[in-house]
């Protein structure tokens, strides 16, 4: 049985304007799809969008979604951030999270492939 690795994607939700949040969902989801593509178990917090146009959404305050995303930081096997990651206050939580539990953090695809092909 092959057992995928499980990455967090984490990066900039917010943004100035609703282009530049709308771009880094995009953004995130973009690459979710990609690693997804490439065998990779991926947990990608850019969904919570679309949870939040449910019935459900007028439920959740914004604490909900990141104690759930800051819940699943903990079971990765590695963090990817996307650019723009040292702007994001969520991101600097969840790279704390990954550090305090010895969780492999990356910057690029590129180096997380590295990682994953070399049983790291």
């Amino acid at each position: 049985m092959l057992v995928r690795k499980r990455i967090f994607l984490a990066g900039p939700y917010s943004d100035n304007n609703i282009i530049g949040i709308l771009a880094n969902i995009r953004q995130g989801i973009e690459v979710a799809g990609l690693l997804m593509a490439k065998g990779y178990s991926v947990f990608c917090p850019f969904l919570d969008a679309q949870i939040s146009l449910t019935q459900f959404g007028a439920l959740l305050s914004e604490q909900d979604y990141k104690e759930n995303s800051l819940a699943w930081v903990e079971v990765a096997d590695a963090v990817l951030c996307l650019s723009g990651w040292e702007l994001s206050k969520g991101t600097l939580a969840e790279r704390g999270i990954a550090e305090q539990n010895n969780i492999p953090i990356f910057i690029s695809v590129e180096s997380l492939e590295e990682w994953a092909n070399n049983g790291l």
